[in-house]
């Protein structure tokens, strides 16, 4: 007769409770970086330090990201919200606001998330990270 182990009771974090995750850890820079590189776009300060950044406002959850385009004039291109839409899908936002300019050649973009789309976003990432 063979026996089976039993798995370890993994408890997942219960959001009923109004439980709403740090923004920070659940979007990570890392990614933002690498989302962004992919359309020829810079929000990595070890490229550009004095341009390029990204602030977490966690009161009402926001990331604002200062970025800057990698051509000759640093001018992004003319279907930059057709980028700024696609790269919102990619790092699941509800929304974005897109200023036109922030200082000295970037640009500002703001992704906002709301509380049950952070909820979802963590419960995504620990299905991932524990094989569920």
């Amino acid at each position: 007769m063979i026996r089976l182990k039993r798995f370890e009771d993994i408890k997942m974090p219960d959001y009923t409770i109004t439980e709403v995750p740090d923004i920070e850890s659940v979007v990570t820079k890392e990614t933002i970086y690498s989302t962004f590189e992919r359309y020829s776009l810079s929000c990595d300060p070890k490229q550009n330090k004095s341009l390029n950044e990204v602030e977490y406002t966690i009161d009402n959850n926001h990331i604002k990201c200062s970025f800057t385009a990698y051509t000759y004039d640093g001018q992004v291109s003319k279907n930059i919200l057709d980028t700024l839409s696609k790269i919102a899908k990619k790092l699941k936002a509800d929304d974005f606001t897109f200023g036109n300019f922030s200082r000295f050649g970037s640009y500002l973009v703001t992704f906002e998330y709301t509380n049950e789309t952070l909820q979802k976003l963590e419960l995504e990432q620990n299905i991932d990270k524990y094989n569920l």
